[in-house]
């Protein structure tokens, strides 16, 4: 009979807290994982080979004003494939208005 009650009691606290980690799909966690992640390590690695193949490109594009060219290769090759990479949430596959992953 003891056993029966804490069984029930058991049960019942774990069904309870249930709704506590229901959460709103934001996208597929496995293919987040098995997929985008993996493909957006390799899409920084050629970024950065890329990056670094152009660096005479860049440097003459560097000499007319803004003066800028520098930031925006790397910006495009190396730090938004990073940043979809390693500074997105697991799930977020969409950044928001102002360019950043955020989970809601």
């Amino acid at each position: 009979m003891k056993f029966k009650v804490k069984r029930l009691v058991v049960t019942l606290t774990l069904l309870a807290g249930l709704p506590v980690y229901a959460q709103e799909p934001q996208g597929s966690e496995f293919l987040d994982l098995i997929l985008y992640r993996p493909l957006g390590l390799a899409a920084t690695v050629a970024g950065c080979g890329a990056f670094v193949a152009l660096v005479p490109f860049t440097a003459f594009a560097n000499i007319s004003p803004p003066h800028d060219a520098f930031d925006l290769t790397a910006d495009m090759l190396i730090y938004k494939p990073a940043g979809f990479t390693f500074d997105r949430p697991v799930g977020v596959l969409t950044p928001d208005a102002d360019g950043r992953y955020r989970r809601h």
